[in-house]
């Protein structure tokens, strides 16, 4: 005589989810999926983008000046933008450090650096030389850095304090 530990057998047989009710729930979690996906924020466009990661890196820049007591410059032309180092009254090129390597410029991208009165186009693609100043105490040059591409603009402003911000189409 065959007995089970729960004392009925044929429980055991009906136990378990059939085929439709599966079905069902994925269903229903596909669709949950989906409405969470048409709830996100849309990505950031090309100039935002950018420009928060330019932000970043300045900001990167202007602490390392007041940590390691080296003045850091940044520039740009057409092409990319770059950082530098000033070192015995000369500023030489940041290259050994991937956080400062030179960056090329998202393709289609036109950026204007505005500083001290000086408009700096970036139409021209000649040498990088440092136009904004990050001292060891924690100021800056004063600089606007607006960034176009295929009718949006952003920018980047930082004051003689430090503060950076982003302006989303200004």
């Amino acid at each position: 005589m065959r007995t089970s530990a729960t004392g009925n057998n044929r429980r055991a047989c009906e136990a378990g989810f059939t085929l439709v009710e599966l079905m069902v729930v994925v269903f229903l979690m596909g669709l949950l999926s989906g409405i969470v996906a048409l709830s996100l924020p849309p990505g950031m466009s090309g100039p935002e983008r950018e420009a928060q990661r330019l932000a970043a890196r300045l900001q990167l820049a202007m602490e390392e000046a007041v940590v390691t007591g080296d003045a850091l410059g940044f520039g740009a032309n057409s092409n990319a933008y770059g950082f530098f180092r000033l070192r015995r009254g000369q500023w030489r090129a940041i290259e050994d450090e991937r956080k400062f390597a030179r960056i090329a410029w998202e393709p289609g991208l036109s950026a204007v650096i505005e500083t001290s009165g000086l408009v700096l186009e970036g139409d021209k693609e000649g040498e990088l030389l440092p136009v904004v100043r990050f001292d060891p105490v924690g100021g800056m040059t004063p600089f606007a850095i607006t960034l176009r591409q295929e009718g949006e603009r952003v920018r980047i402003i930082g004051d003689a304090s430090g503060a950076i911000r982003i302006e989303k189409g200004a």
